[in-house]
């Protein structure tokens, strides 16, 4: 009886921690001055969830990530060294922000002045539109908070060649 007791026991303790795993979050509504709290775990990108644990590991993977999409989506090629900043052809920073709720937006700082930054814009939008939903930034309560990169971009290919008709 003790047995069985204790099987049914471990049973339901287990059944419960799944379910607390599995449990969406809830949005954080932060004060209109308020700087916290702060994520323990950031967004986390397709293809990064085996660096659950790590930050700096989620961040770079999601700005990895970004970048490659973009860099595909313009068949160009990006410098992401900095000390070579004198060969790039063209520079811009990409906002990325998730929402509490996962959804992907990205835009550019500056505002479009040229068809290559119309373009960005556009492919920007279908990047987000083909990640779909990302698992938000989470605090240590299961709170979702929203959060948002700041990707800088170097291209180093010649903008005219996709510009031009």
């Amino acid at each position: 009886m003790k047995q069985l007791f204790t099987c049914l026991l471990i049973f339901l303790f287990a059944g419960f921690i799944q379910a607390q795993e599995k449990q969406p979050c809830k949005v954080y509504e932060k004060l209109k001055f308020s700087t916290g709290p702060h994520p323990t775990v950031v967004p986390i990108f397709p293809g990064c969830e085996s660096l659950e644990n790590n930050n700096d590991s989620l961040n770079q993977c999601a700005r990895s990530y970004i970048a490659n999409k973009i860099a595909d989506k313009l068949d160009m090629k990006f410098n992401d060294d900095e000390s070579e900043s004198s060969d790039a052809h063209y520079e811009t920073i990409v906002i990325i922000d998730v929402s509490a709720n996962g959804d992907l937006k990205m835009k550019t700082k500056e505002k479009p002045s040229n068809p290559f930054e119309y373009l960005l814009i556009e492919k920007l939008e279908e990047i987000s539109i083909e990640t779909g939903k990302v698992s938000p930034a989470k605090t240590e309560n299961n709170y979702c908070l929203a959060y948002k990169y700041r990707l800088p971009l170097k291209f180093t290919e010649e903008i005219h060649d996709i510009t031009s008709p």
